[in-house]
């Protein structure tokens, strides 16, 4: 004899595959969630500035060098300090390419500072995106009330 199909038995199974199902598919969406936690000791500064010097494919040592306008949210010591406008050397983010740049040229640069855990002193700094900006832009580098500069 068949035995009776007994709904009492089956239905908790499948609804721990189902279950299962709708959480493995959740982390498949459209991209709006992360696996990986936001790291919080990593922080991105978005600046305009000058291209003073690019990277040498011959030497490996040498880095963007940008003239960059102050940047008044930058973090130090876990406080707001300030960045005044400067020329800083940026070592580049793997991945970032800079073939369609040049010296002189005007570009808004974000860089990441990853800060030490307990001092929150920045322990690393790196190029990760730079757009240019139009050939008329204006950058402001205020250096003792000296008059905004547009050149290199």
């Amino acid at each position: 004899m068949i035995a009776a199909w007994r709904p009492t038995r089956l239905f908790p199974c499948i609804a721990v595959i189902l279950g299962a199902a709708a959480f493995l598919l959740a982390g498949c969406g459209s991209g709006a969630s992360d696996p990986s936690p936001p790291d919080k000791h990593l922080v991105e500064y978005t600046v305009r500035g000058r291209i003073v010097q690019l990277p040498a494919p011959d030497r490996p040592a040498s880095q963007l060098i940008v003239h960059h306008e102050p940047l008044p949210s930058y973090m130090s010591g876990g406080e707001v300090v300030g960045m005044g406008e400067m020329q800083m050397p940026f070592p580049l983010k793997e991945g970032l390419t800079l073939d369609e740049y040049e010296i002189g040229q005007a570009v808004t640069l974000t860089f990441e500072v990853r800060y030490d855990p307990e001092t929150q002193i920045p322990i690393m700094v790196q190029a990760s995106r730079l757009e240019p900006l139009p050939a008329e832009t204006i950058l402001v580098f205020e250096t003792d009330g000296a008059a905004p500069a547009s050149g290199p």
